[in-house]
């Protein structure tokens, strides 16, 4: 699985590995304790997005940190914790959200339901505000993130995180199934 952000460089001056490693930073430390052992962070892709940049994939100093949340059995990996991004501007194009990782059975009130707990709410809630003030304060550089609408050619900055209290599927995201 993969999440796709967009992030300013406030500064302009972040190389590619900075930015790589400022977000994978920022991620390993907020929302990898609430995923289980079974997901690890992997490598960061980069590109400027100037139009003409090549993707630079980056084995970060976080990469292969592992989740730490150990209660609860794995729920399908099909379910996906959400949090959304806040911008303080209405409208769809300046609406984002990432679908993270599948909760466990400790983390929704029920198996057969998405509902997730409070304390998980709570829990992704904080782990999404914590991480826009890691990434915004983290050193060399410091990034904000943003939702980036390419349909009005926009990025609005992200000035909050609410974890969603539904687990979710990413629909159209799934692998095709073979057809004979």
């Amino acid at each position: 699985m993969g999440c796709r952000m967009c992030v300013f460089d406030v500064g302009g001056v972040g190389t590619a590995s900075q930015v790589a490693n400022s977000v994978a930073d920022g991620w390993a430390q907020d929302f990898m304790p609430l995923a289980t052992s079974d997901y690890t962070l992997g490598t960061t892709d980069v590109i400027k997005l100037d139009g003409t940049s090549s993707t630079q994939t980056i084995t970060t100093t976080s990469a292969t940190t592992p989740g730490s949340y150990g209660f609860g059995n794995a729920l399908p990996n099909v379910t996906s914790m959400v949090i959304a991004w806040q911008t303080g501007v209405r409208g769809r194009s300046h609406r984002g959200r990432s679908y993270l990782f599948s909760p466990t059975t400790n983390q929704v009130t029920q198996p057969q339901t998405s509902d997730l707990t409070g304390a998980a709410i709570t829990a992704l809630t904080t782990a999404g505000n914590n991480f826009l003030v890691r990434i915004a304060s983290n050193h060399p550089i410091a990034l904000n993130l943003a939702v980036l609408s390419r349909t009005l050619g926009v990025a609005t900055a992200v000035t909050n995180a609410r974890g969603d209290p539904i687990a979710h599927v990413q629909r159209r995201r799934y692998e095709p199934v073979a057809r004979h």
